[in-house]
């Protein structure tokens, strides 16, 4: 059973957190790594700036992180993938980090949720079913008044239930979901990759699409 803090760094601290067998540790402001410890986390050589708890940014629990950096301010961003939608924090003073807002997730909470960015904007798939793709315009959080708030999705691509992560080919402008439910499964597991064409107004996802087996010959 975990002690508090996680001092044995291999149980998992979140996930036992929310599953109830230790307490969520707090929020914590800049440390320097001394004898081991910087405000009761394990560091080697690594000082802390800052901690936000997954209470304070929108709950559940949480297990992919993905960053942006606006071009046009030089600001930087968190993108949170938490088990009930995906979470925003500004960290541009990374030892004052903002907490801007969550976008729920686009069906029912899942514990595996996976984003990427490309060209200003955040695609997001998760495991749960139902989900699709999730297209967030990462340019709202250039002026968000009295955070936190609610986001809503700016568009959503529906031809997938789920996936198990997205990657992005930047020279194509293809969006690729991996371990979708499409085109049948191979060896009793999903494997199959599903691309989605970016249209030319980036958020707007084209009717074309196409889906390859990973492991050898497709569509």
């Amino acid at each position: 059973k975990c002690n508090q803090y996680c001092k044995n760094t291999n149980c998992g601290l979140c996930r036992s957190a929310s599953a109830g067998l230790v307490a969520e540790p707090p929020a914590a402001s800049q440390a320097d790594c001394v004898a081991g410890f910087a405000a009761g986390y394990p560091c080697h050589n690594v000082d802390l700036l800052a901690f936000l708890p997954l209470s304070q940014i929108g709950g559940g629990s949480g297990n992919d992180v993905w960053g942006w950096t606006d071009s046009q301010t030089g600001k930087e961003y968190a993108l949170l993938g938490r088990s009930t939608g995906t979470s925003f924090v500004d960290v541009s003073n990374p030892i004052l980090p903002v907490y801007l807002g969550n976008l729920p997730t686009h069906s029912v909470n899942s514990l595996w949720r996976g984003i990427k960015v490309y060209a200003n904007y955040a695609f997001i798939g998760s495991e749960a079913s139902q989900h699709g793709l999730q297209v967030f315009d990462l340019t709202q959080l250039r002026n968000v008044l009295n955070p936190p708030r609610t986001f809503s999705e700016s568009a959503h691509y529906a031809g997938f239930s789920n996936s198990h992560n997205i990657a992005v080919d930047e020279s194509t402008g293809f969006i690729y979901a991996t371990g979708t439910n499409t085109c049948g499964t191979e060896h009793g597991e999903r494997s199959r990759e599903h691309a989605v064409s970016i249209g030319p107004k980036r958020w707007e996802l084209t009717a074309e699409m196409s889906t390859r087996n990973v492991l050898g010959a497709g569509k």
